[in-house]
């Protein structure tokens, strides 16, 4: 790495708003001059950072550039067809795990704990690569590497906000230790970037699993959540969000011993038009193409996860499938317009910040990618048009304030992202956009 790389990657990537805070910069770096910071979660040099010129960090960065038509290539040999909204898939499965205790403390079916456990009881791994909260501060996520059932149930509930899992590679390459990893389609694209351009850092990666992401927010969000109902992070003794036990709500444990328990998730997740970065409104992926395996909630809430198989390496991980039910499935047709829309929206957004000559992080989107679809005339203008105004400087402040009122101005907000938070959080249009809808449908028959 040079000074001009870490340069790119200051300029480009972070005070372009394009950081996903997946921590692969900080794991690739040979001098280790690349770190996380711990209130943010996003990577900054160390003081006198000694570069080793290798450029490693803007190689794997998913931010800077995420190649999907490069990457499909390389992964399958060929681009998804106009019939595979949901990329390249040899099974389609819909279930849940049998062991209540998993269960209980997972968002969704608790497939991928599960699984995770029955790759260690097989001794097909060593470890897991999850997130999980510190223990010195409960509130503030990370990667962890984690050997025993116990420590991966404690983890097994969603994380509603990006957190660097793949700052722990270096520590696993390190011991030697066979490993699965877990993580959002930013951080698993990282790791298939990582796996071209540092083998020796990815060789003891057995298996790639996924998790379906709509959208994420950054740790900023948990601090103003924490900030407007009067409690301070030093109070704080344990943060979880949306586990069945909770009644998939927002638990936060005090040290004055008081229990801090709302039963909605969504009040974290209205905070997404604020606190999302822009890499993330330009995220095509929602259901984790690279993946090895990919999982997520069917969104029917029957307590059941949907598992897509990809690879060979996915095959493998799945032939230990005891304590789950697992049914195969020809389709899911809560996810199909979701996943294009999404597609489509990321296309459109790059275009407009091209046109307002800032920088978008590279995809290499095709039609084949995008499915054949795409919006309407009106859609496109009407997403323009809301681009546009909250590209204003009063309208940006007015929204800020009728959003999260006064208090909001005294949190640390990166502002190069700041006009895209309330104008393309995914709400400019409705999820199940009727005419995109009726298109769909026409295509499946």
């Amino acid at each position: 790495m040079t000074r001009a790389d870490w340069a790119t990657l200051e300029q480009d990537v972070l005070r372009a708003g394009l950081c996903c805070r997946c921590g692969t910069c900080s794991a690739v770096c040979p001098v280790a001059s690349i770190t996380i910071e711990p209130d943010s979660l996003k990577p900054t040099a160390v003081a006198d950072c000694p570069c080793s010129r290798c450029g490693r960090c803007v190689a794997v960065c998913p931010g800077y550039s995420t190649p999907q038509a490069t990457l499909y290539g390389r992964l399958f040999g060929r681009l998804p067809r106009h019939d595979e909204p949901y990329g390249i898939t040899r099974r389609f499965l819909v279930g849940r795990t049998t062991d209540e205790t998993i269960y209980r403390q997972s968002a969704g079916g608790g497939l991928v704990t599960q699984l995770l456990v029955n790759l260690l009881n097989e001794g097909v791994i060593d470890g897991a690569v999850v997130a999980g909260y510190r223990t010195d501060r409960p509130y503030v996520p990370e990667g962890k590497v984690v050997s025993i059932k116990e420590d991966l149930v404690h983890c097994a509930n969603s994380i509603y906000v990006c957190v660097p899992v793949n700052q722990v590679l270096r520590e696993v390459a390190s011991t030697g230790r066979r490993v699965a990893v877990v993580g959002l389609p930013c951080a698993i694209a990282a790791l298939r970037k990582a796996q071209q351009h540092t083998p020796h850092l990815t060789k003891n990666i057995v298996v790639l699993i996924g998790i379906f992401c709509g959208i994420n927010i950054g740790q900023e969000a948990t601090l103003f959540y924490l900030k407007s109902k009067g409690i301070q992070p030093h109070d704080v003794t344990s943060y979880s969000t949306r586990t069945k036990a909770d009644g998939y709500g927002i638990k936060v444990g005090l040290r004055s011993g008081n229990l801090l328990h709302k039963k909605n998730v969504a009040v974290h997740l209205g905070l997404a038009p604020i606190f999302t970065p822009l890499r993330c409104h330009m995220c095509p992926d929602l259901i984790n193409e690279f993946a090895d395996i990919a999982v997520g909630d069917t969104w029917l809430h029957d307590g059941n996860s949907v598992l897509l198989v990809r690879t060979e390496a996915g095959e493998n991980a799945l032939r230990p499938a005891t304590d789950m039910t697992l049914e195969p499935v020809s389709d899911f047709v809560t996810h199909r317009n979701g996943i294009i829309n999404k597609k489509i929206k990321s296309q459109y957004l790059i275009e407009l910040t091209h046109g307002k000559r800032r920088r978008a992080t590279e995809f290499e989107m095709t039609d084949e990618l995008r499915c054949g679809y795409d919006w309407n005339e009106r859609d496109r203008r009407v997403f323009a048009a809301v681009h546009r105004l909250f590209s204003i400087p009063v309208v940006r402040k007015t929204a800020k304030h009728l959003l999260v009122g006064d208090r909001y101005l005294s949190l640390p907000v990166d502002r190069s992202y700041l006009p895209a938070k309330v104008l393309i959080a995914g709400y400019t249009l409705p999820l199940w956009h009727e005419p995109l809808a009726s298109q769909i449908q026409r295509k499946a028959q």
